[in-house]
């Protein structure tokens, strides 16, 4: 019967499509979650108050080499684990002139290395070790995280340049207030067990939406166009258009720019160096159009004043550029 033959067609084509769906978003989905769980756990662990008030006078010699004052030394151990703690803690120092604004701005900097890697370890590494593989994956979290000692090395240069003198006061208290937290932090495991789950039900829908809208895009044959369109402008751009498309995506959605460049590396749109720089160039336009003014300016103006809030923010969009030039400059000498 024409009808039931039709339906089995069309039944054999929803199979497939499905099939196709489970091996090509179910199994980055999969990757996705188990890989969240596990960093976000174990970092969760290992960044919490009881392991790091352990290091206050490591992180108070770091204090006392860039010339900054000892008290800055609390909300670093806090920085690790909240941000919004660590700078509510230094907004009431701004406000009883136990600090400076230079400081602030130099503190921001100096203590990129040791508040960054937590955030890119939960937040940055299980998107794009699912998306990008293993290996690039990797490659692209160590580059991120490598670029904070370019902040260290800006922060550094400012204190001295800016900085006489300090002073080193408190230190006692510092100790006392990051133990009473540590005290209160009974179960770091269970911590990072709540947060991953709550990230990972957060980011799923977005993250499972994008895939599913690449897969439909990867079997309509778009990106196979798309190859056609780069190719014809290729000589017309004074930069690869592919890197373009990936950059531009980043400004918009990072998550769907890891997503989108793994699927032109797959179809073979972008070389692995391509692909690098397309995301450090990314975060550049990411920084300057979206992350800087709609989200660090509206939340340092809440807690500083107006002028250190500003400062603050052109500093660390300067640094994001500055910093994403020289990881660009490298992965061009690295890469053939």
């Amino acid at each position: 019967m024409p009808g039931f033959q039709t339906m089995q067609e069309t039944l054999s084509v929803i199979a497939e499509w499905l099939q196709g769906w489970w091996y090509y978003v179910g199994r980055i989905f999969v990757s996705f979650v188990a890989i969240a769980l596990i960093t976000i756990i174990v970092s969760e662990y290992l960044f919490s108050a009881r392991l790091f008030s352990r290091l206050l006078n490591a992180l108070a010699s770091i204090l006392r080499i860039a010339r900054l004052p000892i008290d800055f030394s609390t909300p670093l151990l806090f920085g690790v684990f909240d941000s919004r703690a660590e700078h509510s803690l230094i907004s009431s120092m701004v406000k009883e002139c136990r600090v400076r604004e230079n400081e602030v701005i130099a503190y921001n900097l100096v203590s990129m290395p040791i508040t960054a890697p937590r955030l890119v370890i939960q937040y940055v590494a299980p998107v794009v070790i699912s998306t990008l593989r293993l290996t690039l994956g990797i490659t692209y979290v160590c580059l991120s995280l490598a670029s904070t000692l370019i902040a260290f090395i800006m922060g550094l240069a400012l204190s001295r340049i800016t900085i006489k003198s300090t002073s080193h006061q408190q230190e006692g208290k510092a100790t006392q207030i990051v133990n009473s937290f540590a005290n209160r932090q009974r179960s770091s495991l269970r911590n990072g067990i709540r947060k991953a789950l709550r990230y990972v039900r957060s980011v799923s829908p977005r993250f499972v939406m994008i895939l599913t809208t690449i897969f439909v895009l990867l079997k309509l044959g778009c990106f196979e166009y798309l190859k056609s369109f780069l190719m014809l402008i290729k000589n017309m751009l004074p930069i690869s258009p592919a890197i373009l498309t990936v950059a531009a995506t980043y400004a918009v959605t990072p998550i769907a720019s890891y997503q989108l460049a793994g699927s032109m590396l797959l179809k073979g749109l972008l070389t692995v160096k391509e692909m690098l720089v397309a995301l450090f160039l990314g975060r550049i336009f990411f920084g300057i159009v979206s992350e800087y003014p709609r989200h660090s300016f509206p939340f340092y103006v809440s807690i500083y004043p107006v002028k250190l809030a500003a400062k603050l923010t052109a500093t660390l969009l300067l640094y994001t550029i500055v910093s994403s030039i020289v990881m660009i400059t490298l992965i061009t000498l690295l890469y053939p």
